[in-house]
């Protein structure tokens, strides 16, 4: 009986972690191969419900930052759902958060 329970409990804390065209192109034109790993960590720990230092926006969307200045934009639709919507880094930011804001509207 307990088993049951820890299993039913450690599935339903699993966060499913889907990404929009936009997250995955600025994803993959990162050179920087250190921050893609610290990035790729941060979403890992995501799927297990610990977000860390991650800090609401504006209009639904939240951000991580990720080392060296990057962030990550993201909505969580219902509990077990988030959505990688955006990237990018301190240069960017206003408009990282705008397209972040557009794109959740999509959704």
């Amino acid at each position: 009986m307990v088993d049951n329970l820890l299993s039913k409990v450690n599935i339903s804390a699993m966060k499913t972690i889907l990404t929009t065209d936009k997250y995955e192109a600025w994803f993959n034109g990162l050179k920087d191969s250190m921050a893609k790993k610290r990035i790729t960590a941060r979403i890992q720990r995501m799927e297990d419900d610990n977000f860390g230092d991650c800090a609401p926006v504006v209009e639904g969307v939240s951000r991580i930052h990720c080392g060296s200045g990057y962030r990550v934009y993201f909505i969580q639709n219902r509990i077990e759902i988030v959505i990688l919507l955006a990237g990018g880094d301190q240069s960017t930011q206003e408009k990282d958060i705008e397209a972040a804001i557009n794109l959740s509207k999509e959704l």
